[in-house]
């Protein structure tokens, strides 16, 4: 549904996983970059 209303209203989609989104025609795909987070983060 999310490629289906981005291709609809001409928008990109943006995500962390573009592959997810392979062979789907006139959608774009901007990949995001995940910012990697090590074990000792104290956001964790």
């Amino acid at each position: 549904m999310i490629a289906a209303t981005a291709v609809a209203n001409d928008l990109p989609v943006y995500t962390c996983n573009p592959v997810d989104f392979d062979g789907i025609d006139d959608l774009r795909v901007v990949a995001v970059p995940v910012e990697q987070r090590s074990a000792e983060s104290p956001d964790n």
